[in-house]
């Protein structure tokens, strides 16, 4: 792939682009730190989010968002099925816990969770094209898993997650490793 050097200006969004410039022998006085309009809209969409209004109950309510990984070739089928089945078996043991699930609107196949739930008697509802900041309201806290956009969106917000890392070692966005820094996410490294 060919760069060229030539334009009197060059518009980057974030520190992290900007290092890569510099290293690929750009010229610093004709660099531009941005930001990115992408989070403008993500701005807007936490800045309308209404708080949640919890309820007078011991319930917890848990938006589980699943990812991409065995259609991105990271897990396996079976890599899959371990992960979920501990998963839903640790949240089963503690009946004051509710779940729904958030699946990718595009690369997850809905007819798999289905399909794995039913097998399992579990009664969730699984969600795919509805919008995660309308369900975000509904919710105490989201459990994930992976390296997702979700994460980058619910750190920018300041949303309480539990973040999964079982061994895995996924790399994280610098405003993840920031959320867990500061507490709105924990990392965990077991299912318990």
């Amino acid at each position: 792939q060919r760069l060229y050097k030539i334009a009197d200006l060059e518009l980057v969004n974030n520190l992290s682009w900007y290092d890569i410039f510099i290293n690929l022998g750009f010229n610093k006085r004709k660099l531009a730190l941005t930001g990115s309009p992408y989070w403008d809209n993500i701005y807007e969409k936490f800045k309308n989010l209404k708080n949640y209004e919890r309820k007078n109950d011991d319930e917890i309510r848990i938006l589980i968002t699943t990812a991409g990984m065995v259609e991105h070739e990271l897990w396996t089928e079976k890599e899959r099925e371990f992960y979920l089945n501990e998963l839903f078996q640790n949240l089963n043991k503690d009946s004051k816990i509710t779940y729904c699930i958030k699946i990718h609107p595009a690369s997850e196949n809905k007819i798999f969770y289905q399909k794995f739930l039913e097998d399992r008697k579990i009664n969730a509802v699984i969600y795919q094209h509805e919008d995660l900041y309308e369900l975000m309201k509904k919710f105490d806290i989201i459990i994930s898993y992976g390296s997702s956009t979700v994460h980058t969106e619910c750190a920018y917000g300041g949303i309480k997650m539990i973040l999964l890392d079982i061994n895995w070692d996924y790399k994280q966005k610098n405003l993840v490793d920031e959320a867990i820094r500061s507490g709105y996410f924990m990392y965990c490294k077991k299912f318990k």
